[in-house]
């Protein structure tokens, strides 16, 4: 004798726990006066702020004659079908999965739903039916939980298989007294008018704002302390500010981020950002899906998903979002640029995260024998194949298209290197997420996708018997004699599961070739600058895009051709190699500028110029290919010189000039109408005026001024601090001393 099927729909609904007019609750009245403990448009609640929501779960049955007793349900089902989710490995969080069941509606006493029966005017079972008491009571269903249960007679409800969904629409009942709810998987609560990133601020300014201010005021009153932190960024229109405040007024720091200072209107929003500073892809799914959905930390696991990132991909993303954006769009960026598999899993009721890589796996093979016959297909996906893929990212302009790539200083082509195609099948990545220097992960980005689809993946569908289930996501061993390799024998291949529909009698799997080759994904860490920048720590810059240091794969840090790393001061170094752990030796390949400082020239004689600002300093064993580059100790200042003039008497300044540098060195200024000494330039020192001295170029001294009692030059910074822990590959352009 078979098994025989059951199958359930329950759904979860808001309950108030307290009993009308008992304390807490002060509603009055009596009989149909009563409530029925919900939230109603045309039945509501007496006494709303003491309204005190719990849960009250309905069961219904689908009633085919052998429904058991020891599980209680109305049994009103008529039917339920599903839509199966569909898991997009490295491409979105996939298709929802969905749900529809059809009642029957008839009459009802109420009983278990209306705890005042007794007290009604009225006969429950006699008045109205289920269904049009159940909408009148109960608008507020939209999103509510809602489970399809399937097991066999002589199950517990607890070992039968849930799935779980949210309600999204009900029909009816009509004239034919057919009521059809239609359920969605958690995953929709996601969609772009449910959840946005970040939130829409709602602080406006109090008064116009002009280039300059520094404090803002906003309104509605009290909106500082209800809705924003007590520092942060935002944006007013396309300005972005960092601010602290105190109430409603906010201390601004103007113009940040790359962005201009410019004049604000009255009631221009003050738009809180989401910035995100060097976090793994586990954190910011999580931060967005807890923080910004209605979803909450049950539905994530972020201690097991950082386990899997560290294991298998270290990458830190950085972003600033000035803008709501749905949450949507940004896991499915993540998902694209990280090479995840993100997905509802209705089964477990959680998000499912993991990276894309070749997985081992123990399950048992799925052969012809378990197998219905006649249902095995396989089909080829030619449109999921790259053969290049170009990355835009170190995004220019927050406030403008994210596709367009004149919106990048930075982009990556990385081919297929051996394409065996009749054509070119090109992917485009813009990515917000990559930060400059971010060379290695836009490879890493692009590697990826070509390492799961320089050939495209097959797609397999199959159906098993109901008791024969697999689940979503999961990578199995699956044979048939329709697989064959170039020998004509049977092949055994590993699938991963994208999608699962489950009926009364069977089971519709639909597969898809896991293909990854691991050999594109070097795991190299090449780390590229190529924007002018100060002070550059190379091991700062490192922590910031991934989250452990590789001791395995080569780290370089290279300086594209033009590029220009110099110092804000004559004190610290342009570039400072960082500490980093015993056995790791990384490499320098410079091939633009690494400069100190110029030094400051002096007006007068009495006063000495600036010496000039080293350029790199190394504190650990490191390798340095200079071939196109110069590294260069910034010049020192000219210093002032005078000429005295007897008639009649007084003194004359000669300002001495700048050092070479970047940043530049100061040229003196003149006394009265006498000129200034020249700036210097990035190679060069400036000229001082008359008997001012000349600033120095790099490596070198200013020139000291002549007359009476000329200052003292400033002296040349050094190349190098820390030689001799350097392996040069190639010494190239050296303008300064290089010194232990």
């Amino acid at each position: 004798m078979g098994l025989k099927s059951l199958t359930y729909i329950e759904i979860d609904l808001n309950y108030c726990q307290e009993v009308f007019s008992v304390a807490p609750c002060t509603a009055t009245g009596s009989g149909d006066a009563k409530c029925f403990n919900v939230r109603s448009f045309n039945c509501d609640c007496q006494d709303t702020p003491n309204f005190n929501a719990g849960t009250k779960t309905l069961r219904f049955g689908l009633d085919n004659g052998f429904l058991p007793e020891s599980i209680s349900c109305v049994p009103s089902l008529l039917r339920v079908s599903t839509t199966d989710a569909v898991v997009n490995p490295g491409q979105n969080i996939g298709q929802r999965a969905g749900v529809t069941a059809t009642f029957k509606n008839h009459r009802f006493g109420d009983a278990g739903l209306d705890q005042y029966i007794v007290d009604r005017t009225y006969n429950p079972y006699d008045q109205g039916t289920y269904w049009g008491k159940f909408r009148a009571r109960n608008p507020y269903f939209r999103y509510r939980p809602m489970r399809l249960i399937r097991g066999y007679v002589g199950q517990a409800i607890t070992e039968m298989e849930t799935e779980h969904y949210v309600i999204d629409t009900i029909t009816g009942p009509g004239s034919q007294g057919i009521v059809t709810i239609k359920g969605v998987d958690f995953m929709r609560l996601l969609e772009k008018k449910t959840a946005q990133a970040p939130e829409l601020s709602k602080g406006y300014l109090s008064a116009n704002a002009t280039a300059g201010a520094t404090s803002i005021t906003l309104n509605p009153v009290g909106i500082g302390n209800s809705s924003y932190p007590a520092s942060g960024k935002a944006a007013i229109g396309e300005e972005i500010v960092s601010y602290t405040r105190s109430a409603d007024v906010f201390t601004c720091t103007r113009g940040i981020e790359g962005t201009t200072a410019v004049a604000h209107e009255t009631e221009d929003v003050f738009q809180k950002v989401l910035e995100y500073s060097a976090e793994t892809s586990a954190y910011i799914i999580d931060d967005l899906i807890v923080n910004y959905t209605p979803l909450d930390s049950s539905y994530t696991d972020l201690p097991e998903w950082e386990t899997k990132v560290s294991d298998y991909s270290d990458v830190l993303y950085t972003t600033l979002i000035v803008k709501p954006t749905p949450v949507v769009t940004l896991l499915n960026e993540l998902v694209e640029q990280a090479g995840l598999i993100v997905f509802g899993d209705n089964k477990n009721n959680e998000v499912f995260f993991d990276v894309i890589r070749n997985v081992a796996t123990t399950e048992a093979t799925v052969t012809d024998r378990r197998i219905i016959d006649g249902t095995f297909r396989q089909t080829d996906q030619p449109k999921l194949r790259y053969s290049q893929v170009w990355v835009f990212y170190n995004q220019k302009d927050r406030f403008k298209n994210l596709n367009d790539p004149g919106n990048y200083y930075s982009g990556l082509v990385d081919p297929v290197a051996d394409n065996q195609y009749e054509t070119e099948s090109i992917k485009n990545i813009y990515s917000r997420w990559v930060p400059g220097g971010g060379l290695s992960i836009a490879e890493d980005v692009a590697a990826r996708l070509l390492a799961r689809y320089e050939n495209p993946p097959r797609k397999f569908t199959f159906e098993l018997w109901a008791e024969d289930n697999l689940s979503l996501g999961a990578t199995i061993p699956l044979t048939s004699a329709s697989l064959e390799d170039c020998y004509g024998a049977q092949e055994e291949i590993n699938v991963s599961i994208v999608g699962v529909k489950t009926e009364d009698d069977g089971v519709k799997i639909t597969a898809e070739e896991q293909n990854f080759d691991s050999s594109i994904i070097t795991g190299d860490k090449n780390i590229l600058i190529d924007y002018d920048t100060n002070n550059l720590d190379l091991r700062a810059l490192y922590d910031s895009l991934y989250a452990s240091v590789d001791t395995v794969n080569p780290i370089t840090f290279k300086i594209k051709s033009g590029v220009v790393v110099g110092s804000t001061s004559n004190t610290t170094f342009a570039v400072v190699t960082g500490t980093w752990p015993g056995g790791t030796v990384p490499t320098l390949d410079n091939n633009g500028y690494i400069v100190g400082k110029g030094g400051d020239a002096s007006d007068i004689p009495t006063v000495d110029a600036d010496d000039g600002g080293d350029a790199l300093n190394v504190t650990v064993a490191f390798t340095v290919d200079n071939t196109g580059g110069v590294i260069g100790g910034g010049g020192g200042g000219g210093s002032g010189g005078n000429n005295s003039i007897p008639a009649p008497p007084y003194t004359q300044t000669q300002p001495g000039g700048g050092g070479a540098g970047r940043l530049i060195g100061q040229g003196g200024n003149g006394t009265g109408s006498d000129p200034d000494g020249d700036d210097g330039l990035l190679d060069t020192g400036g000229n001082g005026y008359d008997q001012g001295g000349d600033g120095g170029d790099l490596g070198a001294a200013g020139a000291a001024g002549t007359g009476a009692s000329p200052s003292t030059a400033g002296a040349a910074g050094v190349a190098v601090d820390g030689d001799t822990l350097v392996t040069w590959t190639a010494v190239g352009t050296i303008h300064g001393t290089r010194i232990n």
